[in-house]
C-alpha cells in the first residue's frame, strides 16, 4: 500500500487530492460548497463531463476517469477563469442573442452556461464581421454572405451547450426551441439563404440592415447590441420552410 508521501504523482496534484478528501470528510460541508460551486462553476465543467463521456464510449476508461477526476475537481474546489475581458465580451454577445428570442437572463448566469470561453472567439468574430462591412461598402453580396455565414458558426461555437444549460432554468419566457433551432443552423446557414443581386433573405426577409446594425456595433465594441441585431437574423430562421431550396447565388 502506498500513501501520498510516495506517489509519483506531481505537487499540485496530491495538494489538489488531498484537499478534496478533506472536504469529503464533513458530507453536510461538501453538500454547501457544492450546491455553491454549481452555481457559480457548475456549468463550466461541461467540457469535462463530454470529455469524459466520450472517452467511455471509445473504452478509454483511464482517460474518462480523469477527465470526470477534473470535473469533481472544479465543482469541489473551484476552477480557475478566463480574464474577465473575454469572459463578459462573450456573455454580452449571446445576452444579446437570446434576447433576440424573448429572454432576459442575467449577464452572469448566461456566462455560467458558457463552457469554456476561448480567446480567438472575438478575434474571429472581428475578421468576420469585417467581411460583413466589406460586403456592405463594396456591393459584393458575395463577401456579405461569406461573412453573415461565418458570424452565425461562431455564435454556434460560442453558444455550445447554451440551449440546454437555459432550458434547466426557465423555458415558458422565451422562445427555447427557436433559439435551439437556430443555432442548429449555425452549421450550415447558408443553405437558409436566399441570396439575390443586392440582397439577402432569410424567410422571406431581407437581413442587410439587421447585418450592417450588427457589424457597425461590433465595431462600437457594443456587444450586446450586436448579439441583440445578429439574434433578430437567427431568428428569421423560423419562416424558412423545411422543404425550400435557398441558396440560389
Amino acid at each position: 500500500m502506498h500513501s501520498l508521501s510516495t506517489c509519483t504523482q506531481t505537487a499540485d496534484e496530491i495538494a489538489k487530492l488531498k484537499a478534496m478528501v478533506e472536504i469529503f470528510k464533513h458530507p453536510k460541508d461538501l453538500a454547501i460548497k457544492i450546491a455553491t460551486d454549481l452555481r457559480i462553476n457548475g456549468q463550466q465543467i461541461i467540457q469535462e463531463v463530454s470529455a469524459g463521456v466520450d472517452d467511455y464510449h471509445q473504452a478509454h476508461f483511464y482517460e474518462a476517469g480523469y477527465d470526470m477526476g477534473e470535473a469533481v475537481a472544479k465543482t469541489v474546489l473551484g476552477g480557475t477563469k478566463m480574464p474577465n475581458t473575454f469572459n463578459d465580451n462573450v456573455a454580452s454577445i449571446l445576452k444579446g442573442t437570446t434576447e433576440a428570442f424573448g429572454a432576459n437572463f442575467p449577464q452572469a448566469d448566461i456566462l455560467t452556461c458558457v463552457a469554456k470561453v476561448e480567446e480567438h472567439w472575438i478575434q474571429d468574430l472581428a475578421a468576420n464581421v469585417e467581411l460583413i462591412l466589406g460586403g456592405i461598402y463594396d456591393a459584393s453580396i458575395y463577401w456579405f454572405v461569406v461573412g453573415i455565414a461565418a458570424v452565425f458558426q461562431d455564435i454556434g461555437n460560442m453558444a455550445l451547450g447554451l440551449p440546454y444549460c437555459l432550458k434547466n432554468w426557465n423555458t415558458s419566457s422565451w422562445d427555447y426551441q427557436g433559439y435551439n433551432k437556430a443555432l442548429q443552423v449555425s452549421k450550415d446557414p447558408t443553405h437558409y439563404f436566399k441570396v439575390l443581386t443586392n440582397d439577402v433573405l432569410i424567410g422571406g426577409f431581407s437581413i442587410l440592415k439587421d447585418g450592417k446594425a450588427a457589424a457597425s456595433a461590433f465595431i462600437a465594441k457594443d456587444y450586446e447590441t450586436f448579439g441583440k441585431k445578429f439574434g433578430a437574423i437567427m431568428k428569421l430562421v423560423e419562416n424558412v420552410k423545411q422543404d425550400e431550396n435557398l441558396f440560389l447565388y
